[in-house]
């Protein structure tokens, strides 16, 4: 699955997914944005509902800030007991703040 995303780095990124095949039972999931790392273990993923492949990113605008603009490629790999697999790959672009016209 091919995924593209445009995120502003000063505003929090919460993003619902599912992944109907795939039971996230036990599973850690990670990805990397630039220097910042999304998973399940710094609470930047979270399982949402394993059974059916929910989860979400939730990513904090402190946390996002410290991404610098710019285009980057992705992977999403999931960990299960004894395998890797790489779920979506994709390319998410971070823009600066956005601020109104005057």
């Amino acid at each position: 699955m091919m995924l593209r995303f445009k995120l502003r780095n000063n505003a929090d990124w919460r993003q619902p997914f599912m992944l109907p095949t795939t039971d996230l039972t036990g599973a850690a999931l990670r990805m990397r944005l630039g220097t910042l790392e999304l998973s399940t273990s710094n609470g930047r993923i979270v399982i949402d509902d394993p059974t059916v492949g929910a989860f979400s990113f939730v990513v904090p605008a402190p946390d996002l800030c410290t991404v610098q603009p710019g285009h980057y490629r992705v992977d999403l790999l999931v960990f299960q007991p004894g395998k890797v697999k790489a779920v979506f790959t994709g390319s998410i672009d971070v823009v600066t703040r956005e601020t109104p016209a005057q």
